[in-house]
């Protein structure tokens, strides 16, 4: 806080004929929040006030497949998006993202099965697709996103409102008989 004399009391001592007291008046400082973000979603500063309201997310747009796990000051002490602040300096946010998980349901039709029918991958981080295990006559090609064969590994990078959905691809095996 600043305090500064009351300026309505302080006049008085310009014509003193009794005792004067001359309270003093409090002002919560204000402090610039600065946001240290990789992955972009926050930009800028916020001003925050001593003792007052304060929402870190005001500011946010969004990253594809991630969300705000957390804030973070710069030594690491984890800090509320938002409530009350007490912190009596300027201060840098480091904003702390995470992946987002999506479950993964995997459709095998007729030409074979899988040991899962479903698995949850998280965005960004490593993942390996189950192999389908084909039926008699036919071969696993791998599974497909919307028409379109993915790696059977990698990092994960399919985003969906929901559930994602992979279909698996088979391929007839030729037989030819010799008699």
């Amino acid at each position: 806080y600043t305090l500064a004399w009351d300026p309505v009391q302080l006049a008085k001592l310009d014509d003193v004929q009794e005792n004067v007291t001359i309270g003093v008046i409090e002002t919560a400082n204000t402090y610039t929040v600065t946001y240290s973000d990789a992955k972009g979603g926050f930009s800028g500063t916020i001003t925050v006030t001593y003792d007052a309201a304060y929402d870190l997310s005001v500011n946010q747009s969004s990253v594809t497949g991630y969300h705000v796990d957390k804030f973070t000051l710069q030594d690491g002490t984890e800090i509320a998006a938002s409530g009350t602040w007490t912190i009596a300096s300027d201060a840098t946010v480091v904003v702390n993202w995470a992946g987002n998980e999506y479950t993964v349901v995997l459709v095998t039709g007729a030409n074979g099965t899988c040991s899962e029918s479903q698995i949850t991958v998280t965005y960004g981080q490593s993942y390996t697709l189950p192999v389908g295990t084909p039926n008699e006559g036919y071969a696993f090609e791998g599974w497909k996103l919307n028409g379109t064969l993915i790696p059977l590994t990698g990092i994960w990078e399919h985003t969906a409102a929901g559930t994602i959905e992979l279909t698996a691809s088979w391929q007839s095996e030729e037989w030819t008989k010799n008699y």
